[in-house]
C-alpha cells in the first residue's frame, strides 16, 4: 500500500479557514475544493498524507482539529444522504408494489388506458427503486470508506523550500 501525498503550500494561515466562521475551525471553501480535487486522483488502497509547507509557523492542532471536523462533517452528510435515499428507495417501491396490486385487482374493471397509466406508475417506482438500490447507494457507500481513509490523513509539516518575503 503506497502513499498519496497532497501538497499544501500556505502564505497565511488564515487563507486556510473561512474568514465567516466566529470559531476558525472551518476551512475554506478554496482549501476544501482544493482538497476534493487532489483526492480524485488516488488510488485504492493509497494511504493519505498532506505535506504542509509555509514559510511562517503553523497551529498545527488548529489545523488538525479543523480537519478532523471537516472530514466528520462530510461523513454526518454522506450517512445522511445514505438514510435518505434508502428511505425513498422504499417508499419508490411501496408505491410501485401498490400500484402493481391495484392493477391487478382493477384490470377487468377499468379502461385499457387507465391500466396503461397505472402499470407505468407501477413500472417507473419499481425502476426508480431499483437505480437507487444499483447505483446511487454504491456510489454513497464507497465515497464514506473514502472518508474513513481520510480519517487517518497524515499531515506533516515543513518549512517552505520558497524564499521567504
Amino acid at each position: 500500500m503506497g502513499e498519496f501525498s497532497i501538497p499544501l503550500y500556505v502564505r497565511e494561515e488564515s487563507s486556510l479557514y473561512n474568514e465567516y466562521d466566529p470559531s476558525g475551525t472551518s476551512f475554506s471553501s478554496d482549501l476544501t475544493d482544493y482538497l476534493g480535487d487532489y483526492i480524485a486522483d488516488r488510488k485504492l488502497g493509497e494511504k493519505v498524507c498532506i505535506e504542509i509547507k509555509s514559510e511562517k509557523a503553523i497551529d498545527a492542532s488548529r489545523f488538525q482539529n479543523a480537519f478532523r471536523k471537516y472530514i466528520d462533517k462530510l461523513s454526518a452528510r454522506n450517512r445522511k444522504e445514505i438514510r435518505l435515499k434508502k428511505a425513498n428507495a422504499i417508499r419508490l417501491l411501496m408505491i410501485g408494489i401498490l400500484f402493481v396490486l391495484l392493477g391487478i385487482a382493477s384490470a377487468s374493471h377499468i379502461n385499457d388506458v387507465l391500466t396503461a397509466i397505472i402499470s407505468t406508475v407501477a413500472s417507473f417506482s419499481v425502476w426508480e427503486a431499483s437505480a437507487v438500490w444499483i447505483e446511487v447507494l454504491p456510489d454513497l457507500r464507497k465515497t464514506d470508506r473514502i472518508l474513513r481513509v481520510l480519517a487517518d490523513t497524515e499531515i506533516r509539516y515543513m518549512e517552505s523550500e520558497h524564499e521567504k518575503t
